[in-house]
């Protein structure tokens, strides 16, 4: 009976030994057949339109540049490839294709048929048995050999299939352990495409010790180090032939081109879209930072960074699924994405029918997916290209839904070759080393449409085996999030001017307003080009410009005076909405409906010169202010500018980075120190781009210049502090101990807006209604909060060691306040610095503590920089009055203010100070002199005025310019 049994297994054996190379032949000849049907047709034969693809005219064109030398260069032997204008490739494959102008047109699709086929018998002597299995056979002739899309992709004349032989051969060499070889068809392939580069992170966890520990990812041994070396040497030898014959074009065309590549032009890819968009933008205004997250070697840290993960997490396991699941993610996240891009991860598909475990019923959602994904784009491209219709956005949809179509791919195809394993050794060996690996974390952060919690996989034969999902996160669409965000496009107006709210002084009336002096001249007359009709000016508004900002010192308008609200005089006129020509803009435009507080905006503002009134009105939470009386400026708002993509992203940026840190402090829970760095840099970068930047567009020199020396600062709260606290809470406790009010200090413009707090002066205090109250009860709660950290140092025997600091530090800012003409400025960041060596408890509330006064350091440092501790007492003051009391004081019993026969005579009592004394009429220079006296004249008004009006009331205020200061206004009536 054993005899029998043994005698009928090598009767099956021999069978299937024959049928597999009968099976192998035919598939050889169908497929040559079929391909040389298609490449006869393509030729044109019975066909009305061209069946070649673009490329291979392009491929023709440049080989026959090569074999036409110029003739101005004797010395040259080739002619350059790159005379032909879109041809992008290495030279070799122009070479590869010059049979086609000595011999016959059709040699570069015969050579790119023949290399399908090639492929093909390397992917039968890659099966996972020594002779190969019956359904290895079907998957490579199914899945390949007889594959419309190849057959399609090559006959047309495409050279990805050369490509893919290269590529195909390098694995099989690696298969083999010949790594010398392979290393050298990898350099090729790098020299043919860039992309395969990306391979080398799976050899080189191939090529690392059996230890699985993290140290076996980060040493170099000597195969490793040969490999690389051959493989160096490979792609440099091809690169400088190529460089000694046809010199920097080579170098520009084979691979700066592709690096820094924008393609306007549909593909699968959702960055063409924003990219079609940027082309059309006639704004060249764009700020530091957005135009480095803009440039194209950005979209490739994600790409490449992920695609290296890949190959340091599997490549130890499986080569081919490794250099698969890399290219399958570079396709997928790459800037362009073509069909032809698709054959680059389709070679290794037949060698994983037997690695990759999925139910039917997934293994047919998979492929549904991946070809409707592909229909509904291209039915959208039809009708754009062939039909002509505007549906560039359905089009940019269908992108996105083919993009998360893919992404869901590749997390399906993960999990399924994870679930599959021979005796569950090596899979539960893998995740137990990837738990205990720092390098888990960039390598895990996988794709996947599971929920976030530990999952079992029971196989017949084989142990349960414990296993974390994986993770679905949107961290590598962030890119092509601020990508496709147009931070600064206007719309089509010849001039481009950015409105800060924090330089809101900018207005066209300022100088007047402000400084009080006469940098606008006698009557405005400097200023009135700006009073020419039709004139306008386009400008773009940040967020938060409503209440939020204002006047901080008292401004002088007709007989008002104002004070911490917004400049907006007028726009009561419901049809009109005029304002005053010194109104801050953005406020402006927010009353006038224009613009947004809480989103930005744009607009186009429209001089129109003299207006003889403003009223009043509340509109969009802001009521303006009322003048009466003529004024030389004013403006309006043209209607229909309104431009949604002017929007300011600020809280979309806010709310991804604090839901991005909840997310990763939750689940991935990082060690304290990263933890920490995290929060540090999270913070310091929210703050510069978008709560509160301290320019628009933010200044990326001026931030990374304090980045630097903040770290600093960082690392010494992290030692006298944050060590001794961080390390005692757990990962549930972080997010309401330190998340929740760090956030709280990151955000504190926002969060403590409500107070009416500006800067801790005594001038600020004295002059903010409100400002006395809040910053006493402000300073009981932070005494009663110190006091009790002061208590809980002392039960713990820790208050000796900071006594000596704080009796340092109080006795030098003792010093520092009575520095002549200086005052002490207590910064919110040096009081948060100040403030966190008493944190250093391992307590509750030192968690709480110090993490808000972390936000409030980022929160300084970043928006101020390392503002000084000392400044001068005058540029305290600003614009505002000079409180010294050096103003000369008005005598009201002699001469004082009085009108005689249309003359203005003022008087005031005596004073030993120099100064420039101006009239100001309705908040208009109207005279200046410079003479030192106790009166001043003003004769014959009428004709000093001018326009006048019996029986209007005028606003006349005396400015004593040498002080940069003024008195109250008082009213004449003539």
């Amino acid at each position: 009976m054993l005899r029998c049994n043994r005698t009928l297994n090598q009767f099956k054996a021999s069978i299937e030994r024959i049928s597999q190379v009968i099976l192998k032949r035919l598939s050889c000849y169908i497929d040559f057949g079929s391909k040389n049907v298609v490449f006869c047709s393509s030729a044109g034969i019975n066909l009305s339109y061209s069946w070649l693809d673009i490329d291979y005219h392009v491929f023709s064109d440049a080989a026959r540049a090569i074999l036409s030398p110029d003739p101005t260069k004797p010395s040259s032997l080739f002619g350059s490839p790159y005379d032909r204008a879109t041809y992008r490739y290495t030279p070799l494959l122009a070479l590869l294709l010059t049979p086609n102008e000595l011999l016959h047109p059709c040699w570069g699709k015969l050579l790119f048929s023949t290399s399908d086929l090639m492929i093909g018998m390397l992917l039968y002597r890659l099966s996972p048995t020594k002779l190969g299995s019956l359904n290895h056979i079907w998957a490579v002739t199914g899945i390949w050999l007889l594959n419309p899309f190849v057959i399609n992709i090559s006959t047309r004349g495409s050279s990805e299939a050369l490509l893919g032989l290269v590529v195909v051969g390098f694995l099989y060499l690696s298969e083999r352990k010949r790594w010398d070889s392979a290393a050298a068809l990898l350099g090729l392939a790098v020299h043919l495409k860039l992309y395969p580069g990306i391979y080398g992170a799976t050899v080189w966890s191939r090529l690392a010790s059996d230890n699985p520990s993290r140290s076996s990812w980060l040493s170099v041994n000597a195969a490793q180090f040969r490999f690389g070396l051959i493989s160096l040497i490979t792609f440099s030898s091809l690169n400088v032939l190529m460089y000694l014959l046809w010199g920097y074009e080579f170098i520009e065309a084979s691979y700066l081109y592709h690096l820094g590549r924008l393609d306007h032009r549909h593909n699968f890819s959702p960055y063409f879209y924003p990219i079609y968009l940027r082309f059309t933008s006639t704004l060249s205004n764009t700020s530091s930072l957005l135009s480095i997250f803009q440039h194209p070697l950005i979209s490739f840290i994600p790409q490449i960074g992920l695609c290296i993960g890949l190959g340091l997490c599997y490549g130890r396991d499986d080569l081919a699924f490794a250099c698969f699941i890399q290219t399958y993610a570079f396709v997928t996240f790459n800037k362009v994405v073509t069909s032809q891009y698709f054959m680059w991860y389709m070679w290794f598909v037949p060698l994983l029918t037997q690695k990759i475990l999925v139910s039917k019923l997934k293994l047919a959602s998979i492929i549904i997916i991946w070809v409707v994904s592909q229909a509904v784009w291209l039915s959208q491209a039809y009708r754009l290209e062939f039909l002509g219709e505007p549906v560039f956005r359905l089009v940019w949809l269908s992108s996105i839904g083919f993009l998360a179509g893919n992404i869901w791919i590749t997390g399906a195809l993960i999990q399924g070759f994870e679930c599959l394993s021979h005796d569950g050794s090596w899979l539960d060996g893998r995740i137990k080393s990837f738990r205990q690996s720092s390098s888990s974390f960039s390598t895990r952060l996988m794709f996947s449409n599971q929920p976030l919690r530990s999952t079992s996989y029971q196989t017949s034969n084989r142990p349960t085996i414990q296993q974390e999902s994986d993770l679905f996160t949107s961290s590598q669409q962030t890119p092509t999030h601020i990508h496709f965000s147009k931070f600064c496009y206007l719309i089509n107006h010849p001039h481009h001017c950015l409105i800060v709210c924090q330089s809101i002084f900018i207005s066209i009336w300022f100088l007047l307003n402000l400084l009080l002096d006469d940098a606008c001249g006698l009557n405005g007359l400097n200023c009135l080009p700006w009073n020419k009709e039709n004139t306008t000016l386009t400008f773009r508004c940040p967020s938060r410009c409503g209440t939020q900002t204002g006047l901080l010192n008292p401004r002088v308008i007709g007989d008002q005076v104002i004070n911490y609200r917004p400049l907006v005089i007028g726009g009561g006129e419901n049809s009109t909405k005029i304002y005053r020509g010194d109104s801050f803009i953005c406020q402006a435009a927010i009353h006038a409906g224009v613009t947004s507080s809480l989103r930005g905006g744009c607009g186009v503002l429209k001089m129109l010169g003299n207006n003889d009134c403003f009223k009043s009105s509340q509109a969009n939470g802001l009521t303006s202010v009322d003048f009466s009386n003529p004024f030389p400026s004013s403006f309006t708002f043209l209607d229909h500018t309104f431009d949604r993509s002017c929007d300011d992203l600020w809280l979309n940026i806010i709310i991804l980075n604090v839901f991005g840190s909840l997310i990763f402090t939750s689940f991935f829970k990082p060690s304290p120190a990263v933890f920490f760095w995290l929060l540090c840099c999270l913070g310091y970068w929210t703050v510069v781009i978008a709560s509160e930047p301290n320019s628009i567009p933010p200044s990326l020199s001026n931030a990374l210049g304090d980045f630097l020396p903040f770290f600093f600062v960082c690392r010494w709260l992290w030692s006298v502090a944050w060590k001794n606290v961080v390390r005692k809470i757990n990962t549930i406790d972080r997010i309401w101990l330190y998340l929740l009010p760090c956030w709280l200090g990151i955000l504190m413009n926002l969060t403590t807006s409500w107070i009416p707090i500006d800067r801790l002066t005594p001038r600020d205090i004295q002059q903010r209604p409100g400002a006395l109250p809040s910053v006493i009860i402000l300073a009981l709660c932070v005494l009663i909060l110190i006091s009790y950290q002061l208590c809980c140092l002392h039960k713990r025997n820790r208050l000796n060691r900071l006594l000596l600091f704080y009796s340092l530090l109080v006795l030098i800012l003792c010093l520092l306040m009575i520095t002549p003409g200086h005052s002490l400025r207590l910064h919110h960041y040096l009081i948060g610095i100040f403030l966190t060596p008493l944190t250093s408890l391992p307590t509750k509330p030192s968690a709480v503590f110090q993490a808000f006064l972390l936000g409030m350091i980022q929160n300084g440092i970043a928006r101020w920089s390392f503002a000084s501790i000392l400044e001068l007492s005058q540029d305290l003051i600003g614009d505002g009055y000079d409180f010294s009391g050096k103003l000369p004081i008005i005598n009201p019993n002699s001469t004082g203010f009085g009108i005689n026969n249309q003359n203005l005579t003022v008087g005031w009592k005596s004073n030993s100070f120099n100064f420039s004394i101006g009239i100001m009429i309705d908040d208009v220079l109207r005279m200046v002199t410079s003479s030192n006296r106790n009166s001043f004249n003003l004769n014959h008004l009428n004709s000093n005025l001018s326009k006048i009006h019996l029986g209007w009331t005028y606003s006349c205020h005396l400015t004593f310019i040498s002080f940069w200061s003024l008195v109250e206004p008082v009213h004449l009536v003539l």
